[in-house]
């Protein structure tokens, strides 16, 4: 969370006053399987939001380092846009736990 406040604050310095992000995301909470489930326990136990995800992406002798990709919910995406100078402007859902955000300046 913090980190991704800090991040849209250096967007909303770097950009012109009509910038936009155009953000896409997963819900977290639309699953049932048992495993997503723990993960999000796992994930509220040990203070981070149920969709922050740490991974690493490997290609034959490559790896990248392992870095932290938030998945969130659109009332969430719109909470951690609260104080940022940012505002969802428009949703695109699809029939399944992804979607898109436009997100422009406040």
């Amino acid at each position: 969370r913090k980190r991704a406040k800090w991040l849209l604050a250096r967007f909303m310095r770097m950009t012109s006053g009509d910038a936009r992000i155009i953000a896409e995301s997963c819900d977290p909470y639309q699953t049932t399987l048992r495993e997503h489930l723990d993960y999000h326990r796992r994930n509220r136990r040990r203070g981070r939001m149920s969709g922050q995800v740490r991974l690493r992406v490997r290609y034959r002798a490559y790896a990248t380092p392992w870095f932290d990709y938030l998945l969130v919910s659109p009332d969430e995406m719109k909470r951690l846009l609260e104080g940022t100078g940012w505002r969802v402007s428009r949703f695109y859902r699809s029939r399944g736990p992804s979607y898109c955000a436009i997100i422009e300046k406040e």
